[in-house]
């Protein structure tokens, strides 16, 4: 090939083939589960021999065929689903992940930028919204992005989400319904990094104010300045049970209903409740938020939001694959090109943690 000659994309190849950039991806690399005719398969061949394709190749691994997935940690229970889920889905269309973990670090999530101009990626997924929302819109200038997160954002990036204000809301209306005057919100901490908990919080705090309630009504327990390690889910369960703790021994008889900011944190109360020698739901109800596939097999079945995190995980690959072959980030005014957003509805699965308060 001439020094002046431009190099093929897969791209290219997709399109002078008529198939999409998967497929071409797929047959080239030989899955063992991709079927597809012997006509399609003929057909991408002669287009890459047609136009002289020999793929990008970087130690062995050619870039159209490498997605980066950026999220906070492997460790979280809900995060690792959802990487499981993109992997799998990337797998199908003929494509590896590579992973960033940023802790939520300020100098991990400005390397993003970094990582996506230098690493041979053909797109990104982000499971989480980093703080600095202009990575995201500057990432998706760069290559094809989308991101799943928990609110609507208001930048011009693809994204599949939930609303964790309303998710926040339902969990309120349920307990308030159930006769809970006075409850407790645990979670491991509330800053502006932990978008996902602000949100449910304020969500509960807007509707026990449009029933009356004063802001007294919810006891916020979190963490000050702690770190229980290792980092996660097995935090996240520790918290739990330490937060449950130090709440029964300062509020816990003005309290009836206890809310936790997630099912693997709510694992750690009702272990924390059985300890102290309190009944769930007789002496206390408690929520969470996820459904996970523990929270029904606890020694009480967690009452939980399902907001189907690993639905919105598949979705999300499905939309940056389709972006992929669209080869949209090539224009440079990305408010030219259609932003898609794509919201997920919830709902409260009811299991025997909860229950009516007597005599409201």
């Amino acid at each position: 090939m001439g020094r002046n000659q431009k190099v093929v994309t897969a791209k290219q190849v997709a399109e002078f083939a008529g198939v999409s950039q998967a497929t071409v991806s797929m047959i080239l690399n030989n899955y063992s589960n991709a079927s597809f005719t012997d006509e399609t398969r003929k057909k991408v061949l002669d287009a890459c021999n047609m136009l002289g394709y020999r793929g990008t190749i970087q130690n062995g691994i050619k870039e159209e065929n490498i997605l980066l997935v950026v999220l906070p940690s492997c460790n979280n229970l809900s995060y690792s689903v959802q990487l499981s889920v993109v992997q799998a889905r990337a797998s199908e269309a003929g494509y590896i992940c590579i992973t960033l973990n940023t802790f939520r670090d300020s100098r991990l999530e400005n390397s993003i930028l970094q990582c996506i101009k230098t690493l041979p990626v053909a797109g990104a997924v982000f499971l989480y919204q980093p703080e600095n929302l202009s990575i995201l819109e500057r990432a998706s200038v760069l290559k094809p992005c989308v991101v799943v997160c928990d609110k609507n954002l208001d930048i011009k990036v693809d994204s599949v989400m939930v609303n964790s204000f309303g998710i926040g809301k339902i969990i309120a209306e349920h307990m308030i319904q159930l006769g809970h005057k006075n409850v407790a919100y645990i979670a491991t901490d509330i800053n502006r990094k932990y978008v996902t908990r602000v949100q449910r919080l304020e969500g509960i705090r807007a509707t026990y104010r449009e029933y009356g309630f004063s802001d007294d009504a919810i006891r916020l327990v979190t963490l000050k300045n702690e770190r229980i390690s290792p980092r996660g889910t097995v935090e996240d369960y520790a918290a739990g049970t330490l937060l449950t703790n130090r709440f029964l021994e300062k509020y816990g008889d003005k309290y009836t209903g206890i809310i936790g900011y997630n099912d693997m944190i709510c694992l750690g109360i009702l272990d924390a409740l059985k300890r102290n020698n309190k009944r769930v739901p007789q002496d206390y109800s408690v929520m969470g938020c996820d459904n996970i596939h523990l929270s029904e097999m606890s020694n009480v079945s967690l009452t939980t939001v399902e907001h189907y995190h690993h639905l919105r995980a598949k979705d999300a690959v499905d939309m940056l694959l389709r972006k992929i072959d669209e080869d949209v980030y090539h224009i440079t005014d990305i408010s030219a090109t259609g932003i898609t957003r794509v919201e997920y509805e919830t709902k409260i699965i009811i299991r025997s943690s909860t229950k009516a308060v007597k005599n409201t």
